[in-house]
């Protein structure tokens, strides 16, 4: 990575950061998990420059994945100094609490790519290039995960307003 700008190198960082925190769901993790990969990017770049993004998102899942068989994630709750009432604080605590559980419950595979289709946006195509999985393979990870979220979810659901 010798080889980019500061401006690219921003981006970079900011991008491996989102990865890793969508996935982690701890700013202090995700902090830790962009240090650690973006020094393992330093020491061995990618042959290719266009294959860069799919690498460094690779080794930032593989890290994250790590992390999370080192110890399992806790619910993250939503910051109590927000305008909201106590009511639709603690309900969206709740579901949060809902959600990190239901997706501890998901593979590993099915977890990044639920995450980076739903909160990137990447295509199935994109997906499978930086899992080194068929795209079919990725549409079926992702349509068991949204399965057994709808399932561990939709109980609960009836007791959101």
């Amino acid at each position: 990575m010798s080889d980019v700008s500061e401006s690219q190198y921003k981006s970079i960082r900011a991008r491996v950061y989102r990865w890793a925190f969508r996935m982690l769901q701890n700013e202090h993790d995700a902090l830790d998990a962009t240090q650690n990969v973006l020094l393992k990017a330093l020491r061995v770049p990618p042959a290719e420059l266009d294959r860069r993004t799919a690498w460094l998102r690779r080794i930032t899942i593989n890290h994250c994945i790590d992390d999370f068989r080192r110890r399992r994630p806790t619910a993250r709750l939503v910051d109590a100094a927000d305008d909201s009432e106590p009511d639709d604080t603690l309900e969206q605590a709740e579901r949060s609490a809902r959600i990190a559980a239901a997706m501890q419950d998901l593979t590993d595979v099915q977890r990044v790519v639920l995450l980076a289709k739903t909160h990137d946006g990447e295509s199935f195509e994109a997906i499978a290039r930086s899992l080194g999985i068929s795209a079919s393979s990725v549409k079926t990870h992702y349509l068991r995960a949204l399965r057994k979220m709808h399932a561990k979810l939709a109980p609960h659901e009836g007791d959101e307003r």
